[in-house]
């Protein structure tokens, strides 16, 4: 696995491609520490194996909204391309693909049978998520921890928002 890959040599991103070998990316940390920018638009072509991180929280907080949205951004910035990548691809990536590179993609990152339930639930009558016409672009472009309802690891409820006006339908 390579983590960040800001800068490679040429042929390294296809012979990294070639072999299935697993990157993380972490954009926003890239950002902040001026180390370069790993080359989404190469690798999303060349349809790497790729997963989204935080890097830590010395440098960004834990919000993969926000690494998702600076993903999906950077890629389409890269590439001059709109459509270079789907929100619901970034979507896969920030979770099937974290599953991937933690070697745990056959037990979480999808909700299949016979994987963990482990899984967020959205408020989607929040301003950033209501009347959006695709719900994939809306989560990986304006919705934020805040909007967090409902989070289920491994089966177990570990946290559920406080009633607000708005999401009653959900805990009645």
């Amino acid at each position: 696995m390579f983590i960040h890959l800001t800068n490679p040599f040429p042929g390294d991103l296809e012979a990294i491609a070639e072999q299935k070998i697993q990157v993380v990316c972490c954009a926003r940390t890239n950002c902040i520490l001026a180390d370069g920018l790993p080359p989404l638009d190469k690798m999303i072509e060349l349809k790497m194996q790729l997963a989204l991180g935080t890097d830590n929280l010395m440098f960004s907080s834990p919000d993969m909204f926000r690494e998702m949205d600076w993903f999906s951004r950077l890629a389409r910035g890269q590439s001059g391309q709109a459509d270079i990548i789907s929100s619901k691809e970034v979507l896969s990536i920030a979770t099937l693909g974290g599953a991937r590179a933690l070697g745990l993609d056959d037990q979480l990152g999808s909700l299949e049978a016979g994987k963990a339930a482990s899984f967020i639930v959205l408020n989607t009558r929040s301003l950033p998520l209501r009347n959006c016409r695709n719900l994939y672009s809306a989560v990986v472009h304006r919705a934020s921890p805040a909007d967090i309802l409902l989070v289920v690891s491994s089966g177990r409820e570990v946290f559920q928002a406080q009633r607000q006006p708005g999401n009653q339908d959900f805990f009645s």
